[in-house]
């Protein structure tokens, strides 16, 4: 019967899985439903709507995802066997949050340092005493592969991150970021993302960790 059920397109990597099922199954029940289209166990999965991780016992129609809605997944390290995005777990290593030595060598502002960046597709700027992403990091745009930014107290992550359309490895743990601050939209629209390390922030570490 086609009005008991919903059509969810389902972003994972760079594909796109539709998915008909009933508005009354659980996250549960959707992560079973994808185990064998994607290889990735249901405790592994991560569905994000609207920015929002959905919660393993609720409901789509709880969860206010309707008809046509698309819903990000994540799979988290270990517990993947496909292609696609990879979200890695928190770490146990404590972080540091001593102040940066302006004076040391090592850490004097290269000017060159953005085409260094683009030459490279590298963006290396872990514990530089961070308060948001620096302009000349957008100016990389596609060129970008890499961005770690951990370690510093950054606040937001705007929509501009979906300028990195190159991006694979995208490193933003152990800063001040929280579910509202990040624009899931853009990071899902990266479609060749295969790592997100976001552990160690605010609410969001307790919610992408959430069984």
């Amino acid at each position: 019967m086609a009005e008991s059920t919903i059509k969810l397109t389902i972003k994972f990597g760079g594909r796109s899985i539709p998915l008909s099922v009933s508005p009354d199954a659980t996250t549960k029940d959707v992560k079973s439903l994808l185990q064998p289209i994607t290889n990735v166990l249901p405790r592994g999965q991560k569905l994000i709507f609207k920015g929002k991780v959905l919660v393993e016992t609720s409901t789509l129609k709880q969860s206010l995802v309707g008809d046509g809605a698309k819903i990000m997944l994540m799979a988290s390290q270990g517990l993947h066997q496909g292609e696609g995005p990879v979200l890695k777990e928190a770490s146990t290593r404590p972080i540091s949050r001593t102040v940066v030595d302006q004076n040391k060598p090592g850490l004097v502002v290269d000017k060159n340092r953005a085409d260094r960046w683009k030459a490279t597709g590298v963006i290396a700027l872990a514990q530089a005493n961070l308060k948001e992403i620096p302009e000349e990091v957008w100016e990389c745009g596609s060129a970008a592969r890499v961005l770690d930014i951990r370690e510093n107290f950054i606040r937001e992550v705007p929509a501009r991150i979906s300028s990195f359309t190159s991006i694979h490895k995208l490193f933003l743990q152990g800063n001040g970021l929280s579910d509202e601050s990040i624009q899931w939209e853009g990071i899902a629209s990266l479609k060749r993302l295969m790592l997100l390390s976001i552990s160690h922030n605010k609410r969001v570490f307790y919610a992408l960790n959430a069984r």
